[in-house]
């Protein structure tokens, strides 16, 4: 079975499946065109440029690709004594009492610009063509949420590389947002590759060098399949989680979700929520000095060192309710301070 958009690649004489011929639009007796998109010249008498009669025998026409000037495939175009537009030229033959205005034009209704069956060809403003088009853009993630609309209102499952890809591994037709640029493997098929090309490599005693820190190292000092040596990538990892806990990234956010409450799958909800629930733990308790302390430990080493109290007696009148400038009070000096505390109380219930 022949494909749709293949078949003015046919050459052969012989009717296809269903294929009816009608005389070609301004061309009665010379050539013919078929429902399916074919053009055929017939057997006819013509005179040769010295003015000799010779016998034209019949054949099927080649038709070429038009392409633009950036290399998308405009469409099918036709040589008779000068080139024709294959898909106006068929959809005119069969509908000669049909006219076309500056404005008009013809529409494949499948966005196949080389199937020309007339069953396929519409006439439209271009306007109107323009605006059933998918949209080509830098960035797919915008374009593609367009251009699946314009599927589901042609009942279509994808439209060339737009909207959709089809992986070269195992066929799946997946989002083309899914797949990373210029690769045309799922990421289930990258996954499994991976895991396989770990499971059997085996590490031999040879040395490369740290696109790291570029020193010649054994190959052991190496992760499997990595060029970053361990302790390189250890740095490396140790730089991320600051940032992530710095910034309340989301993998630092994630990580918290699964220590605290034992969540297993989050949402962008999930992840937004732990954050402001963290944001708010983060919130500094005591301020003193013109410092901010966000625990209360935090601000024990600092009384410690300043004014020599120990952490667990400012701890203890923390707990006990009392004031940050108490706290840096020694023993002596917080004797008194209670003191005079008790006289100011008991003078103003008298008075």
């Amino acid at each position: 079975m022949i494909e749709i958009t293949k078949i003015h690649d046919n050459l052969q004489l012989d009717n296809l499946p269903n294929e009816n011929w009608v005389d070609a639009f301004e061309y009665d007796g010379i050539y013919e065109v078929s429902n399916l998109g074919r053009v055929k010249s017939l057997q006819r008498e013509a005179n040769t440029r010295w003015g000799t009669p010779r016998v034209v025998k019949e054949k099927i026409l080649k038709q070429s690709v038009r392409k633009a000037k950036n290399g998308r495939i405009d469409g099918l175009i036709v040589s008779l004594d000068k080139t024709k537009n294959s898909a106006k030229f068929i959809f005119q033959s069969f509908f000669p009492e049909i006219d076309f205005l500056k404005n008009e034009c013809v529409m494949h209704i499948n966005k196949k610009c080389l199937d020309n069956r007339i069953d396929n060809l519409k006439k439209v403003t271009r306007k109107k063509s323009k605006k059933t088009d998918m949209q080509k853009s830098v960035r797919t993630i915008i374009a593609t949420p367009k251009n699946l609309e314009k599927a589901k209102e042609t009942q279509k499952e994808f439209y060339d590389n737009r909207t959709h890809k089809e992986c070269s591994k195992c066929g799946k037709i997946d989002l083309v947002d899914v797949f990373y640029d210029g690769v045309s493997r799922c990421q289930d098929c990258i996954n499994k590759h991976v895991v396989e090309k770990r499971r059997n490599y085996k590490y031999t005693d040879g040395e490369k060098v740290c696109t790291k820190c570029s020193k010649l190292k054994n190959n052991k000092e190496f992760p499997i399949l990595d060029g970053i040596c361990k302790k390189c990538r250890y740095e490396l990892h140790k730089q991320y989680q600051n940032e992530q806990r710095e910034t309340l990234g989301d993998w630092y956010v994630r990580e918290y979700g699964k220590y605290t409450y034992g969540y297993k799958d989050f949402t962008q909800k999930i992840i937004d929520e732990l954050r402001i629930e963290l944001k708010e733990k983060r919130k500094p308790k005591h301020i003193f000095a013109g410092k901010n302390f966000r625990t209360t430990r935090d601000f024990a080493k600092y009384v410690l060192r300043k004014y020599k109290v120990p952490i667990t007696t400012v701890e203890k009148r923390i707990y006990e309710g009392r004031t940050e400038f108490e706290c840096t009070l020694n023993r002596k000096q917080f004797v008194r301070h209670n003191l005079k505390k008790a006289r100011e109380e008991k003078n103003i219930i008298t008075v």
